[in-house]
C-alpha cells in the first residue's frame, strides 16, 4: 500500500522539526542578544517526474533577546521568499508573487527568549532540475537565511515501498545575524558573509524584484 505523498512530506518536516529541536539546544548557533533564522531541508531529497517536486522546509526564527522585537514584511506575500541556486551560485529558480495572495499581514511580533516556527513547502519546478547539490536561500519576516541540499533521481524508491526516505536536517548558517538595535529597522545582510560568486541577498530579495 502506497503511502500519500502529502503525509510522507508532512513526516519528513516532523521529523526536521524533531532534529532540529535537539540541534538548538546544543550548538549555540543564535548567541545571546541575537535574532537569527535557522532553515531546514532534507539533506537528500528524491526528484519525482511530476511537473512539481515538493520541498519541505522548516523555519525557525530564535529570538535569543530580552525584548519583544517587531517583524516587518516588504507585502502580504513576502513574508517568506526563496531563490534556489546551484552549489556554484547558478540561478535556477525564485518564487513568484501569486496571482491570489491569501495572507494579509505584514507586521507582527516575536517575544523575547521565543521561536517562531513555520512549516512550508517550496514547489521545485522538476524540468529546472536533475541530481545533484543546490543551496536554498530564503527570507523569513526580513531575515535570512540558507541550506544545502541534494536532489537523487531514484537511488531507492521510497514512495513505492510506502516508507519516508532518511531524514537529517541541513542548516545553514544564519545570514544577517542582527541585535536588538538593528532589530527595529531593515538591516543589511553581515559584510563578513563570503557570497562567491553568487547573487547579494539584497539584490535578490529587494521590493523591486519581480519573483
Amino acid at each position: 500500500m502506497k503511502m500519500p505523498n502529502m503525509i510522507v512530506t508532512t513526516l519528513a518536516a516532523i521529523a526536521i522539526i524533531t532534529v532540529l529541536g535537539f540541534l538548538a539546544r546544543d550548538d549555540g548557533r543564535i548567541g545571546s542578544g541575537e535574532i537569527g533564522l535557522e532553515v531546514g531541508v532534507p539533506i537528500e531529497h528524491r526528484l519525482t517526474n511530476f511537473d512539481i517536486t515538493p520541498l519541505p522546509v522548516v523555519l525557525r526564527l530564535v529570538n535569543n533577546t530580552n525584548e519583544t522585537m517587531p517583524l516587518t514584511a516588504d507585502a502580504p506575500c513576502k513574508i517568506f521568499r526563496f531563490f534556489v541556486t546551484t552549489k556554484d551560485g547558478g540561478f535556477v529558480q525564485a518564487m513568484r508573487t501569486p496571482e491570489v495572495c491569501d495572507e494579509t499581514q505584514t507586521r507582527a511580533a516575536i517575544a523575547e527568549q521565543d521561536v517562531i516556527e513555520e512549516i512550508r513547502q517550496v514547489p521545485l519546478d522538476s524540468k529546472r532540475f536533475s541530481a545533484g547539490d543546490y543551496a536554498l536561500r530564503v527570507k523569513f519576516w526580513n531575515y535570512e537565511g540558507e541550506a544545502a541540499f541534494t536532489l537523487s533521481n531514484n537511488s531507492t524508491d521510497y514512495k513505492r515501498l510506502g516508507k519516508a526516505a532518511p531524514i537529517k536536517p541541513s542548516v545553514g548558517k544564519p545570514l544577517g545575524r542582527m541585535r536588538p538595535a538593528c532589530a527595529r529597522k531593515p538591516c543589511q545582510s553581515s559584510s563578513s558573509v563570503k557570497t562567491r560568486s553568487r547573487p547579494a541577498l539584497s539584490e535578490i530579495f529587494k521590493p523591486s524584484a519581480a519573483l
